[in-house]
């Protein structure tokens, strides 16, 4: 069931490093919002996809090194050839939770007229 304000149906995120931490937090708060989510992991068997399933959403195993330039490019074209599109997320560093719900909110439709920013969810914390 997707979550009232950030209503992400219709809409796919790639969303890499997902065996744990951020990249998991990111994956199963984009779920919740509707998402359909490509998860990456270094190996198979990505452990967050069969978590996004029971949530109801499409989702992709993907795997690769993204220290290789070509295997990042793969994903994205795997992404596209598996899910049918893409929408754009970038992953920062913070709290699984502060970060994949400022994820959820710029993925969404509310998110519309917020172009070229850096929005830095960092508690009012510089590291």
């Amino acid at each position: 069931m997707a979550m009232d304000l950030f209503d992400l149906r219709g809409k796919v995120a790639l969303v890499t490093g997902t065996s744990r931490g951020l990249g998991a937090g990111m994956a199963r708060a984009l779920a919740s919002a509707g998402a359909d989510v490509a998860v990456h992991d270094r190996e198979r068997p990505c452990a967050t996809e069969e978590h996004l399933r029971g949530m109801g959403v499409r989702t992709a195993c993907l795997d690769g090194d993204l220290m290789d330039r070509a295997a990042t490019d793969r994903l994205v074209a795997e992404t596209l050839e598996r899910m049918g599109r893409l929408v754009p997320l970038e992953r920062r560093w913070g709290s699984a939770q502060n970060i994949a719900d400022a994820v959820a909110f710029l993925a969404s439709d509310k998110a519309g007229y917020i172009t070229g920013q850096v929005v830095r969810v960092d508690g009012g914390m510089i590291v």
